[in-house]
């Protein structure tokens, strides 16, 4: 999507040990940890589902 502000993204800054990383939802339960490189450009972290990312 070229619009980041997309509320279906629910693009989000983490929290905790993750603080400097962002959060983006792919489908229903799966997630997308990623960090933004540069301004568009943005390295991924980890893919999987909610329960295996934070837990």
């Amino acid at each position: 999507m070229k619009n980041r502000q997309d509320e279906r993204l629910q693009i989000h800054k983490l929290h905790g040990k993750l603080k400097c990383l962002y959060s983006i939802n792919i489908t229903g339960d799966i997630r997308a940890i990623f960090d933004e490189i540069v301004s568009n450009k943005v390295e991924f972290i980890a893919i999987g589902s909610h329960n295996a990312l934070y837990s």
